[in-house]
């Protein structure tokens, strides 16, 4: 199996252009439908080897991609590695994706607390990496800036912005769980709703102002896409 650094290398140095007459670019390859939902909805997506170290998987943002010709040569050329797949946030991903990762109760409670009565978002593309962790889609406004990496806005409620990634399906997390989108899978990517922006740049404060909700949010039921 391949070590991290070499996949690494291999992401960076070898594209399908440089390989296109070989026979390895011809074979035939199944792109995933987890993948084909990601990419056509405006994501770009990079394999990461395993459980990579937050390094690599960092280094490796720069090669994502929504060309399936690439994505597809990726996956024929690590045939028998243990591949997951993430995809990049920020302002440079399609009209400017941010993902907000949404970890156990007390993510959930931050963030019914914040949405308060606005649902109109529910609708947007969902993941489901584990009981405990979600993701959520949006497209950031283009007139206001993203902060960088991963941010911490609230009480379980991470923010991923520029320079960023998250983990998308059909991913297994570390413990063997596969990821999900959770229904319905064919949704698009909705619009960052104004909440989560006064969150984003006010943080807990935000949170802490809105009166709490005696139920956690509904997550729906998941689906394999």
């Amino acid at each position: 199996m391949k070590s991290a650094e070499d996949f690494l290398i291999s992401l960076k140095q070898r594209s399908i252009s440089s390989l296109a007459e070989s026979a390895l670019a011809s074979k035939p390859v199944d792109i995933p439908t987890e993948l084909l939902i990601a990419v056509t909805r405006g994501l770009l997506v990079f394999p990461v080897i395993g459980h990579s170290k937050y390094a690599a998987t960092k280094a490796a943002i720069e090669t994502a991609t929504s060309d399936l010709a690439q994505i597809g040569y990726w996956i024929r050329y690590h045939h028998g590695d243990p591949l997951n797949w993430h995809a990049a946030t920020g302002a440079s991903v399609g009209d400017g994706v941010a993902a907000l990762e949404i970890c156990g109760d007390q993510g959930r409670m931050a963030l019914c607390q914040a949405c308060q009565d606005d649902w109109d978002w529910i609708d947007t593309l969902r993941s489901q990496a584990s009981d405990n962790t979600r993701y959520l889609f949006f497209h950031w406004p283009a007139d206001l800036s993203m902060r960088r990496s991963a941010k911490e806005i609230g009480p379980g409620l991470i923010l991923h912005g520029e320079g960023s990634s998250v983990p998308i399906p059909p991913s297994r997390s570390s413990s063997g769980i596969l990821h999900v989108y959770l229904s319905p899978s064919a949704a698009a990517i909705a619009d960052a709703p104004e909440w989560l922006i006064t969150v984003a740049f006010q943080g807990a404060e935000a949170i802490a102002c809105c009166s709490p909700m005696e139920s956690l949010c509904d997550w729906g039921n998941s689906s394999a896409a």
